[in-house]
């Protein structure tokens, strides 16, 4: 299962959304389309102007092949809070596994993370992404994830227009997982673990077999993001089979007065590195 979710979260950034089919697209003009992705960087710039806010909601990994994916699948209810420091954020999130409830911090370019039982550790924002991305994101969707996506974005369609929401649908396939992985390496300056490469080989080897779509749906208003729906699936994935996940969030509590604080006992944590999960 450790391995299974190693996989998934190396994948950086691996969005897509509920309901990959076609059905309530629109067929837009370069115009309309570059007004679209205009109105999600004013989201972006509008979320991050924020004093914070929270954010709620589940994720579901699988992989294997066929039927064997029924015995590899991880659901998990997820809970954060982002404290916006201008050009940076610090964000608290709680996992909830049913059989295990952990929580972490991304805190000044670091991870850390409490797993009863094991305490305190902490990793760089680099390992912490390519090991345990929960969205985020942010591990839970951050602007600067969103601005990534806009760059490779193959296809991007309305699915909703209400008089209250705007709701998108953005499609990424084999360029934005390369971005994905090239970013991750351009991060991680330090070297990483042979596991670490390994995973990375698999998947670019795979990434003509790789599908995303991700919805967002914004306020006409105000432009602050409402909630999130994401899938990806890689299929074909040497040893492995197919991986694929979702997550879905609701976004919530706009400009709270958040102050996000480690724990003293995550202040004591050592850094550790990647190395071979079994």
């Amino acid at each position: 299962m450790r391995r299974m979710a190693s996989i998934l979260f190396i994948c950086v950034l691996l969005i897509a959304s509920l309901g990959c089919g076609g059905e309530g697209k629109t067929t837009l003009s370069e115009e309309e389309t570059a007004s679209l992705f205009g109105f999600v960087e004013d989201s972006i710039q509008a979320m991050s102007q924020l004093k914070g806010y929270r954010m709620k909601g589940s994720m579901e990994m699988r992989m294997g092949v066929g039927e064997n994916q029924a015995g590899n699948t991880l659901s998990m209810e997820l809970q954060s809070e982002v404290e916006n420091l201008g050009d940076a954020a610090n964000q608290h999130i709680r996992i909830d596994m049913g059989f295990m409830t952990t929580e972490g911090y991304l805190y000044e370019g670091y991870y850390y993370q409490n797993i009863p039982g094991q305490g305190w550790s902490k990793i760089s924002l680099a390992e912490f992404q390519a090991q345990n991305l929960t969205t985020g994101t942010s591990g839970l969707m951050a602007t600067e994830q969103l601005r990534r996506i806009l760059e490779v974005v193959e296809e991007i369609s309305v699915i909703e227009d209400s008089e209250e929401v705007k709701g998108l649908s953005m499609r990424m396939g084999k360029e934005f997982l390369l971005h994905s992985l090239a970013n991750y390496r351009e991060m991680n300056t330090e070297d990483s673990s042979s596991q670490i490469e390994e995973w990375l080989r698999i998947i670019e080897e795979s990434a003509e077999n790789f599908g995303a779509e991700m919805r967002i749906w914004i306020g006409k208003d105000d432009r602050l993001i409402r909630r999130m729906e994401q899938v990806m699936e890689l299929k074909n994935l040497a040893q492995l089979g197919d991986i694929w996940s979702r997550m879905s969030m609701e976004v919530y509590d706009y400009n709270a007065d958040i102050h996000i604080r480690l724990p003293e006992e995550a202040k004591k944590a050592k850094e550790t590195k990647s190395s071979t999960n079994k």
